[in-house]
């Protein structure tokens, strides 16, 4: 989540106006729509399963920050502080 915070805030403004953010399967957009807040991250969708759902009504927004799907220890490094 700090790699992806990470790009979020190195965009421009205007960028962050309207934007959301790709997941590639259900674990990825998952992740961020839970820790969004903490992170002060924008929404995300997915393609995958019902999370179509979460796909926003009317043109995609200008700006989307897509997750490659090899995320290295992006759950891990994510999960750690909430697993007992």
């Amino acid at each position: 989540m700090s790699a992806l915070k990470s790009v979020y805030d190195s965009l421009e403004l205007e960028s962050k106006e309207d934007i959301i953010i790709w997941g590639k399967h259900y674990a990825q957009a998952g992740a961020v729509q839970f820790f969004k807040e903490e992170y002060v991250l924008p929404e995300a969708f997915s393609l995958h399963g019902s999370l179509y759902n979460w796909v926003p009504n009317g043109d995609m927004p200008q700006t989307v920050i897509a997750l490659g799907y090899d995320v290295g220890d992006f759950f891990m490094n994510t999960l750690k502080k909430y697993v007992w």
